[in-house]
């Protein structure tokens, strides 16, 4: 019975087979490809400055202040009379 049941999936378990050989070939061939990133040098980017990097943060977070205010809001519907 199970010799019956893999001949009419035969299709099926080798493409299963197949899957993790090229799943390893393309991380094989990917990898360096990683490795090559640039680590630096003489064309490097300067560093953010701190004073620069938290007035980023800070204008980000009252964004995010801001538009959650917002939403609740629009969330709430209209004031209405109270009862």
């Amino acid at each position: 019975m199970e010799a019956l049941r893999r001949a009419a999936c035969a299709y099926y378990n080798v493409g299963v087979t197949r899957s993790p050989l090229a799943f390893a070939t393309a991380l094989i061939l990917a990898l360096p490809m990683v490795a090559a990133a640039d680590h630096g040098g003489p064309r490097s980017p300067a560093p953010m400055s701190p004073l620069v990097l938290a007035l980023l943060a800070g204008g980000l977070t009252l964004l995010a202040g801001i538009l959650l205010v917002v939403i609740i809001t629009l969330l709430r519907g209209p004031a209405g009379q109270d009862e």
